[in-house]
């Protein structure tokens, strides 16, 4: 009977664990199954990747071909040469109002952010006065009752013998009473100096970022530097070449003869040299930024980009910053020149 019970349950142990392995089959196979999975979308992915790479450098390459078709021959490499110097105006350009913009938001932030500092401090200062009133109160109280103490404690030594004997009780209990005043207003001191250390270590609250005031001052310079950079390059129409060299292809470009393109050269190095020279630049945008901020609107209080219809021209102002002559058609917001809205603050 023995064997037979054993044989059975033998038998069914065989089977549980024939049916577990199998189990173990199945969910290894369906992992598996993931896993090749995802590694065929990986690589369905990384050959996408692979094949626009390959369209980009293709691109590339015959950008390049057809540049050096064009540097070979003598008739329109000195346009190409042009078209560069052309596009390097518009760089250095927009470089310019990125660097001005950098350095007035720094300045700004690091102002704002000392102001954040110094009103949290001033907060904490006058909330903490009327704590300092009070400390100086209960330590003036704790001196009186040190003095008293020591005048209790006198007294009682000079009433010596047996018939001072009620004095000296008398004086024994005030003076208990005086030291355990001392104690409850030392106390009190010292619980009062532990919150002004407190409240005195506290950081002051995250700073919110800058005003939208110091965002207006920052964006009118940018507008006003971006507007003397082009007057400086009006001449001959340089900073609408420049802005069409910026946008377009060089096989898409034209400038004329080699005469013209040679000329148009040179004006361009002049006009670099011009700006390079011009120690006045950086007042004359000052003046200009705040001419600007008497003419432009904004949307609402909020906003902090003027809008572009309130610029109007480019007007010409005089050492004074005040208008003269003619103002020239151009909206540096309207037209984007330099790549403005990529500086603009928000």
């Amino acid at each position: 009977m023995a064997t037979i019970s054993s044989q059975l349950f033998g038998r069914a142990d065989e089977q549980s664990a024939e049916q577990e392995q199998l189990l173990k089959l199945f969910w290894n196979r369906a992992e598996l199954k993931k896993e090749f999975d995802k590694l065929r979308a990986d690589s369905m992915r990384l050959d996408e990747q692979v094949r626009k790479q390959q369209s980009v450098t293709l691109r590339l390459q015959q950008r390049f071909d057809q540049l050096e078709a064009l540097l070979a021959n003598p008739a329109t490499a000195v346009r190409v040469n042009t078209y560069y110097q052309l596009r390097g105006v518009w760089r250095a350009s927009q470089q310019r109002i990125v660097t001005l913009a950098e350095d007035l938001e720094r300045t700004c932030r690091d102002r704002e952010m000392r102001e954040h500092v110094a009103a949290f401090r001033s907060r904490v200062n006058k909330s903490l006065s009327g704590v300092h009133r009070e400390v100086a109160r209960v330590s003036q109280l704790a001196e009186t009752l040190a003095v008293q103490i020591r005048e209790l404690r006198e007294e009682r030594t000079r009433r010596f013998g047996f018939w001072n004997f009620l004095t000296r009780k008398r004086l024994t209990a005030e003076l208990r009473g005086r030291r355990e005043e001392l104690h409850i207003v030392t106390q009190r001191k010292q619980e009062l100096e532990a919150d002004i250390e407190a409240r005195s270590a506290e950081e002051p609250p995250e700073f919110d970022g800058l005003s939208a005031e110091a965002r207006r001052l920052i964006n009118l310079r940018v507008i006003a530097y971006a507007q003397e950079l082009y007057l400086l390059f009006a001449r001959d129409d340089l900073a609408n070449l420049a802005r069409e060299a910026a946008a377009r292809e060089v096989t898409d470009v034209r400038y004329g003869s080699h005469r013209d393109c040679r000329a148009l050269s040179r004006t361009i190095e002049e006009a670099n040299q011009a700006l390079e020279g011009d120690s006045a630049l950086l007042k004359r945008v000052q003046q200009r930024a705040r001419y600007l901020g008497t003419v432009c609107n904004y949307r609402n209080d909020a906003d902090t980009v003027p809008v572009a219809e309130s610029l109007g021209g480019i007007v010409r102002l005089d050492g004074e910053g005040r208008k003269t002559g003619v103002a020239a058609p151009v909206n540096v917001l309207v037209d984007e020149y330099w790549e403005i809205f990529s500086v603009l603050l928000d």
